[in-house]
Parts: structure tokens; sequence; C-alpha cells
């Protein structure tokens, strides 16, 4: 069955049949072409499989191409005559040539899924609360480039949804890019999954404090040789403590505070997306094992000057409710004083799962609209960026989205918390309702000033949270929880050396 979760996910392989292959042009000629000795048919696919293979390149199997192939068409199945009789002449003819790299196959078995994974470093479980949606929040823009990296350094990954969810396009994107993900319809039981290939995880990372309350202790129990991280994404318990300021009261219930100080203990480490972060947790408890791994994003720069764009962007997520309380404030109190001086700016509002309080705030200068795919003509469009946030915690992807578009940010010191831009050169801080608009009217009409931190903003961004940033944090985490994973294929991406050891 090609939706069988054991088929469905791209990962490199021996070889792919002829009936579907792409090779660039230039390594086909390079390499020869299909070696003739093979004439008229079999066993050419796989030998030229394996000399790509012997260059250092990888052979994928990815599963997103589909094509049907009525196997037998040409040359029927009676291997005793005709044309097919070649299948094992040339059988015997690749086992004698590659002799050498074949010894270090297995036995022949029915454990497919054990030679499916020799070719990697060693296997990661990631589970978080729900499906990944990096074009709607943060956190999930934030993990599918942690998966993506992994996946890069040569481990298998496996993803699980812990509420099951399985949005189909969402599923596939991950799958296509090598990850694998278990969810139904052919993962009737997480817990019987754990049971049948636990065993073979090295690591594993439970995302946010209700996975790891349901699924910590199971997975210590499932996953016997793997180390456990604990992924805070963001910290509850800060966030509960400013929304009692700001609101007076808490979406956050006292349960899942407890949650999160009992994950941060039971887990062999704890990831905190900012150094803000990792001082919070180990004023909390100084035995920690925290480590840095905080959002990831490539940097674009601007690409539209300053006369070219008018406006104000917000984009967040409102399933997130310091999204909500941010636009509310901002339209009510903000946007009004900016309105005084410049009454033709417009302020745009993009997010997903958008409640009807905040659809009500459309008018001619404020722009609703809603959940939108390709974000970056938006931000291209754009001359600041606001992200007037009264409360949260750990990095804003609002923010870091926008510093790596070039798009200046102004900011309440709760949003840009834990991103160490410095503001007047890399961002605009301002708290106060009568601040905050005079710092957006000052950025929005100083060309120079704007040009000056689009330019930095870049820079800070590539500095703190490229990719390459997280890539190095995550050789970090691996060398000292994965212990006796071989070096990475790529020796430049070798992490420093260091006895590896596990808590």
């Amino acid at each position: 069955d090609p939706q069988d979760l054991r088929f469905v996910s791209a990962r490199r392989a021996d070889y792919v049949s002829a009936a579907s292959m792409l090779v660039r042009s230039e390594l086909f000629q390079e390499l020869g072409g299909f070696d003739e000795a093979f004439k008229p048919a079999f066993y050419e696919d796989t030998d030229l499989a394996f000399r790509v293979r012997e260059t250092g390149r990888d052979v994928i199997y990815q599963p997103g191409s589909t094509v049907l192939h009525f196997g037998g068409a040409s040359y029927g199945v009676d291997r005793s005559k005709g044309l097919k009789r070649h299948q094992l002449r040339n059988q015997k003819k690749f086992a004698k040539r590659w002799a050498t790299s074949l010894a270090e196959h297995g036995e022949p078995s029915d454990e497919t899924r054990r030679e499916t994974f020799r070719h990697v470093r060693g296997s990661v479980l990631v589970v978080d609360s729900t499906m990944l949606t990096p074009d709607q929040d943060s956190g999930s823009l934030r993990m599918s480039a942690i998966l993506r990296i992994l996946r890069d350094m040569d481990f298998s990954v496996t993803f699980i949804p812990m509420d099951q969810s399985h949005p189909a396009r969402y599923v596939a994107a991950l799958q296509r890019m090598g990850i694998e993900v278990i969810c139904p319809p052919y993962c009737p039981s997480v817990e019987r999954y754990l049971e049948e290939e636990g065993s073979r995880f090295d690591l594993c990372i439970l995302s946010r404090p209700e996975v790891a309350e349901q699924w910590l202790q199971r997975v210590r129990l499932y996953c016997p040789k793997a180390a456990v991280l604990y992924d805070t994404v963001d910290l509850h318990f800060v966030r509960r403590e400013r929304e009692l300021g700001v609101r007076g009261l808490s979406n956050l219930s006292t349960q899942v505070t407890r949650d999160e100080f009992e994950a941060c203990r039971d887990a062999d480490g704890v990831l905190a997306v900012s150094e803000y972060d990792r001082q919070e947790l180990l004023a909390m408890d100084s035995e920690l094992s925290v480590h840095l791994l905080g959002n990831v994003h490539d940097t674009v720069g601007a690409t539209a000057p300053f006369e070219d764009r008018s406006g104000l962007l917000f984009i967040g997520g409102f399933r997130h409710p310091p999204n909500r309380d941010a636009v509310e404030w901002f339209v009510g109190d903000v946007l009004p004083l900016i309105h005084a001086e410049l009454p033709d700016v417009k302020l745009h509002i993009v997010g997903s799962e958008m409640p009807e309080e905040i659809e009500q705030l459309a008018s001619e200068r404020v722009v609703v609209h809603g959940y939108v795919e390709d974000v970056e003509p938006l931000f291209e469009r754009s001359r600041l960026s606001v992200a007037p946030l009264r409360y949260g915690s750990g990095v804003k992807g609002k923010v870091n989205q926008s510093m790596s578009l070039g798009v200046p940010c102004v900011a309440t010191s709760i949003a840009a918390e834990g991103i160490e831009a410095k503001h007047g050169e890399e961002i605009v801080i301002a708290d106060g309702a009568e601040s905050f608009a005079a710092a957006v009217l000052d950025l929005y009409q100083d060309d120079d000033a704007w040009r000056a931190i689009s330019e930095q903003s870049v820079r800070c961004l590539d500095r703190t949270f490229s990719r390459a940033v997280a890539e190095q944090h995550l050789q970090d985490i691996v060398r000292d929880y994965v212990t006796g994973a071989p070096e990475p294929k790529d020796a430049s991406a070798r992490p420093r050396s260091r006895q590896a050891t596990k808590p």
C-alpha cells in the first residue's frame, strides 16, 4: 500500500527503479550513463544508483512522485525464458561487481525497518501538541525548521501530533521533506507504534507542557535508550503572570504551569528559545540542564524601497490570546493617535483562526485579511510592522519574520524580549499607547532611519536566529545526548570534538 506509513515519507535508499528515476544530466554523463554490461536490461538502474552513492551523493526515494508502472508488461515474469532470463544473469554480474558494498548490508530478512534505517546517524522522535502548520503560527515554523535540520544532519526523524490531527497538505509537506509522520488512518494507536518502534530512538523531543505531561513517562518506557528533551516553546508560567498583570485573568490554568515545572525537572534536558528564557528556568531550578534552540529564519532583506511602501502590518495566529489582546489594544488606543497626524495610514491585520471580534475591527483604514498563505508580498508593500503585545513570553516569530524581510518593526518590550536587538538600531521598542504611537510616527516618516534599521535588522537576525545558528545548537545538543552517534557525513558540519555523555 503506497499510503502505508512505512513507505510514505522520503528517505535515502540503496537504489531506485528506472521505472521512475530522475538524475541530473551532468551526473548521468559523468558516470557514463547505464553500463552496457547489463544489456539488454535488468540491474542497470541498480548499478547506476550504487555508482551515484560511490561518489558520496545520495539516492532518494520520493513518494511525492506518483507513477503507475505495469511490472512485467515488456518482458513477462518468467525468468527462465526470453529477455527475462537476463534478470538472473545480470544479477550475478551485479553481485560480483558490488560484493564489497553488499557485504555491509544485513542478511536478507523480513525486518525491512532495520534496513530502512541503516543509512542514518540515529533516530529522533518529536511529539508536538498538534500537526505543524508553519504558514499559520511561529511555533510550527520553528519546529518544521528543527525537523529539517535534524534530517539534514543524517537523522531519521519521526513526528507525532499528540491530538492525531492530520490535515492532508501539512502531513504531505513533512513527508516530502523526509519526515515520518505517525497519524491516522494508518496509525490506529500511538502507544502501539511506540511499543513496536520505540526501542530504535536515540533522542525524543517533547514540545509543550501538555505533551510532556501525557507522554514523558510513556516515552521513557517505550524508548529505553533515548534521551528525553522537553521543548518549552515559550514559558507558560511567565505568560500567565503577565496576563494576570494586564487583564486581571489568565487563559492558562495552574495545572498547566505545574505540568511545565514537572516536565523541566523530569526531562534529561530542556530547550529554551532565548537566553532570557534560559535564565528564567535556571532561576526556578539551578540544577536544570537548559539549552538554547531559538526560532529559525532565512534572511532575505528588503526588496522594495521606503518610498514604494505604505501602511502598517500586524501578523499573528489568533488562536494565541496575546495576539487578540494586542490588536484590540492597538486599534483602540494607539491607532487613533497615529491617525490624528497621518489619517491615511492603513493597518493590515493578517492571521489564522481570526475571531469575530477582530473581524469587526475592519474599516476603511483597518484592512482585515484573515489567513494569507503567502505573506511576503504584504511585507514587501508595508512600510512598518507592529508588534504591540502587552503580555506573552518566548521569542516572537512576527518580529523575527519582519526583521528577516528587512521591514522595520515597532515592538513593545514584551514583543522584543529574547531577540537581542538594539533599540533604535535594529528595532524600535516602545511601551504605552502614546509612546508606541510616537515611535510609529517618527519611523514611518524618516527615510534615513528606516533604511538603517532595515539593513541592521537583517544582520541582527542572521546573527541570532539564522539556520546556521540553529544547526550549531542542534549539533551541540546531539553531541551531549546521543551517545555513540556516528559523525555526520559532511565533515564541515561536524560538531566540536568532545566526549558525548548522556545524563
